[in-house]
């Protein structure tokens, strides 16, 4: 992808992602409600041999390597390569994949472990609400996907402070579920959810398309997948927390 078209790849596979988690519990929550599991599954392993006969027809130019080292081997000269690269010629690169963790940990967790407590414990709405809520979400970030595919090379890193912001003012916000009905509380909290998750799409690909344009070519595909593993591997522990804090306020009203 050329360097000036990076966001716009970004955004693409953003609201492909965004459009399959949208549609995908749509349409197997009404195949499974019409008639039943066996169904679903089948189309789920119909559309896994699809996708896999599809990459047989994927093309990616490459030069191979004839080195005679083994996969570990290889595996660790790639780790020590993208790390001295990161450390000695682009350390703020390390900068950005700690941010992208930090939200990872901070706020895409919160999204996943709260929404089910909040909407179903705490305002006590049925599974329905939590369905609307999640379709929501999904349809924010394809919101927020799209967006980003329009504005394009206007996403910089200097201006992603505005989606932070964003997302702590929709943050706040939620303080208004205090003291209303469960129905406004839920109209609130799915606002803040789209509001949020749009936010997040648009920061992921700016950040993501920042780091490609910033790293040579044959480096691309390393850094990146250390920015996926470390971010992913934040998920959970941001998970982890929010549910001993969510646990923990549950107890302290009780």
């Amino acid at each position: 992808c050329p360097p000036d078209r990076l966001v716009d790849g970004n955004a693409v596979i953003n609201q492909g992602s965004a459009l399959s988690s949208l549609l995908g519990p749509l349409l197997g929550s009404l195949v499974y409600g019409a008639f039943g599991v066996t169904p679903v599954l089948a189309g789920a392993s119909a559309c896994f041999f699809a996708s896999a006969v599809m990459e047989l027809f994927i093309h990616i130019p490459h030069t191979p390597r004839h080195t005679g080292a083994s996969v570990w081997q290889t595996t660790r000269a790639d780790l020590a390569e993208s790390g001295t690269f990161l450390r000695q010629e682009r350390p703020e690169i390390l900068k950005y994949i700690a941010l992208v963790s930090a939200f990872n940990l901070l706020l895409s967790a919160l999204l996943v472990v709260s929404m089910p407590v909040l909407i179903k414990q705490t305002l006590v709405l049925g599974d329905t609400w939590y369905g609307l809520n999640q379709t929501a979400m999904a349809a924010g970030s394809l919101a927020g996907g799209l967006t980003a595919g329009l504005l394009g090379p206007r996403l910089t890193v200097r201006r992603s402070w505005l989606t932070l912001l964003a997302c702590g003012v929709c943050l706040m916000g939620l303080c208004l579920l205090a003291g209303v009905g469960a129905v406004a509380a839920f109209a609130v909290l799915t606002a803040a959810g789209f509001v949020l998750m749009a936010c997040a799409a648009l920061f992921t690909v700016t950040m993501l398309a920042h780091i490609q344009a910033q790293t040579p070519a044959t480096l691309v595909g390393k850094v990146v997948s250390l920015l996926l593993t470390v971010s992913l591997c934040a998920q959970p522990a941001g998970q982890a927390l929010y549910g001993v804090l969510l646990e923990q306020l549950a107890g302290g009203e009780g």
